[in-house]
C-alpha cells in the first residue's frame, strides 16, 4: 500500500466515523415532556398550602381550556399571586 492509498484510507474511515457518529448523536436525543401530575407538584414549590388549590384550579382550567401545559404553568408562575 502506497503513502497515497494510506493516506485516502485514513481520511475516508475519519469520515465515514464522523458522519455515523453525527447520525447516532441526533437519534439518542429524547426529550421528556413533564406529565401534568409533574406540573401540578412543581406548583408545590412555588406557592404555600393556603393558595395551592386555587392555583392548581387556575392551571388545571388553562390547560382544559386548550392551552400547552408549559405555557400554563409559566402563566400561572409568573407573578405568583392571582389575588
Amino acid at each position: 500500500m502506497t503513502n497515497g492509498e494510506k493516506f485516502l484510507f485514513l481520511t475516508s474511515s475519519f469520515l465515514l466515523g464522523c458522519i455515523l457518529a453525527k447520525n447516532n448523536s441526533k437519534k439518542t436525543v429524547i426529550k421528556h415532556n413533564p406529565t401534568i401530575n409533574q406540573y401540578l407538584n412543581r406548583l408545590k414549590e412555588f406557592f404555600d398550602s393556603e393558595n395551592i388549590d386555587r392555583i392548581e384550579d387556575e392551571f388545571l382550567n388553562l390547560v382544559d381550556f386548550g392551552i400547552n401545559p408549559n405555557a400554563a404553568f409559566d402563566a400561572v408562575t409568573w407573578d405568583g399571586d392571582l389575588n
